[in-house]
């Protein structure tokens, strides 16, 4: 379980990174933030069942 709350904060972290850098290449936003957001969409319902 807090494991899980850590791994949102590094997820909004990087998300604060990615914004304040904002000339990423097109790849690397795509390689990097579609697999943040599957395991956020997965994550959550995770993190609603263990409340």
């Amino acid at each position: 379980y807090r494991l899980l709350v850590k791994l949102v904060k590094l997820v909004m972290l990087i998300l604060v990174l990615f914004k304040h850098l904002r000339p990423v290449p097109p790849f690397v936003s795509r390689f990097f933030l579609e697999p943040l957001v599957v395991l956020f969409v997965l994550g959550t319902p995770l993190h609603a069942f263990y409340q």
